[in-house]
């Protein structure tokens, strides 16, 4: 039953990322990778969606966003808080250009909240996914996830890696929470994105 809960949620996040597909630049790499556009101190503080980055959910309500809170550089990074919703998920991704036979790293830096750390019943996910020209997906990779065992005094390095195949034409860089039954309770802040694309041995 767990297992056919997590790929019905991973189905619905396929939707949910492709349909975002449409207005968003695609290029070779991953911009605003330390989350430093837009710049809180500017507005009035309220948690906004980062540039470059589209975020989605399978329900509705507050929207996770820049946050100044906790950041491993610069002055800011990204929030994620869970849903109160069973069984949900939200989160951010991008697009990229995908190259056939190409290795694509994605990496994040992810700290646990100190004031609403991660539940066991809730936990976070990088992933990389490949689609055609027409925006089918034919490959996804998931990354390791990160739960309430996550340490709310250091950052920690998750990675995904994965080899574009022959179809595929853009990819995306994935990062999601999911809320199995934490009742809206759950927050951890993620920073400094790597992503690095190598040929193929």
């Amino acid at each position: 039953m767990h297992k056919l809960l997590i790929a019905m949620l991973f189905m619905l996040t396929t939707v949910q990322v492709q349909s975002a597909q449409d207005g968003h630049d695609v290029l070779d790499h991953l911009q605003n990778t330390g989350f430093e556009s837009p710049d809180l101190t500017a507005g009035d503080g309220k948690a906004v969606d980062p540039d470059h980055w589209f975020y989605f959910s399978s329900v509705e309500g507050p929207r996770s966003g820049v946050a100044i809170e906790k950041k491993r550089h610069g002055s800011q990074s990204l929030r994620f808080k869970a849903s109160m919703e069973t069984n949900s998920y939200r989160g951010y991704a991008q697009w990229f250009r995908a190259k056939p036979g190409i290795r694509y790293s994605f990496s994040v830096y992810v700290i646990n909240g100190s004031t609403d750390p991660m539940p066991a019943s809730a936990y976070g996910q990088i992933s990389l996914e490949f689609q055609t020209a027409e925006g089918t997906e034919v490959q996804r990779v998931h990354g390791p996830v990160w739960s309430s065992t996550l340490p709310m005094n250091k950052w920690e390095t998750f990675i995904v890696e994965g080899t574009a195949p022959e179809q595929a034409a853009t990819g995306t860089a994935v990062i999601t929470l999911f809320s199995k039954d934490s009742t809206g309770f759950g927050t951890f802040f993620v920073d400094d994105i790597e992503f690095t694309q190598t040929p193929s041995l």
